[in-house]
């Protein structure tokens, strides 16, 4: 005589962990799903903020030749002392700030001549859409009788490129600009935050370094 009751059971126990076995599948595939998702997410929201960072970049470097081009009779007056500070600097539809960029030289210079770095921040954009742009400006002129070159390499000196410029190639430390000549390097910084934001976490930071 077959025990029915019994059967019954085994069937239902069956059915359970059969449901079990599904339910689990589902929710492993749900949740896969989800963390690709997310990821998904979080790649499409860095790729944006990493677009944001070097669009603020490349608006500082233009911003930084702007000045350069503008200022060249202030920037390149280093012959009888140091060249004047530069004023009314504007870009990104806001007023210059801060108002006064004040040079500072480079010291222990050797070759005849002089260098000076200029740096000027901006804060522009608003909300999600703040974003700041750094740029760093050096100056170096030959005295116009110089005989060699002007380097700036000095042991002991407080001339390492890199100091000036963090992005400066790790095997390049010196800067040398021919005699009775005009060298201008440029870095431009940008971030996807305001100036006052950027050791937030989730900033991103852009370089681009210019010689000429």
């Amino acid at each position: 005589m077959i025990d029915k009751q019994h059967t019954l059971v085994g069937r239902s126990g069956f059915a359970l962990i059969m449901s079990l076995l599904v339910v689990s599948v589902v929710i492993t595939a749900g949740l896969t799903i989800l963390d690709v998702s997310i990821k998904q997410v979080r790649l499409s929201g860095n790729a944006k903020d990493s677009e944001i960072a070097f669009s603020a970049t490349t608006a500082g470097l233009e911003c930084g030749r702007y000045w350069r081009r503008g200022l060249t009779d202030v920037m390149e007056n280093v012959s009888g002392g140091a060249p004047d500070n530069v004023t009314g600097v504007s870009c990104f539809d806001i007023g210059s700030t801060p108002s006064t960029v004040s040079p500072v030289e480079v010291n222990g210079v050797s070759g005849g001549g002089r260098a000076y770095v200029y740096n000027k921040e901006f804060s522009w954009g608003s909300g999600v859409d703040a974003r700041c742009s750094k740029v760093t400006t050096m100056i170096i002129v030959s005295d116009p009788g110089a005989a060699s070159s002007i380097v700036l390499s000095q042991s002991g000196q407080n001339n390492d490129m890199r100091e000036f410029f963090p992005g400066y190639p790790d095997t390049v430390t010196s800067k040398t600009c021919p005699a009775a000549g005009i060298c201008t390097v440029m870095s431009a910084r940008g971030y996807n935050r305001s100036c006052s934001m950027i050791n937030s976490p989730g900033t991103i930071e852009r370089e681009v370094l210019l010689e000429y």
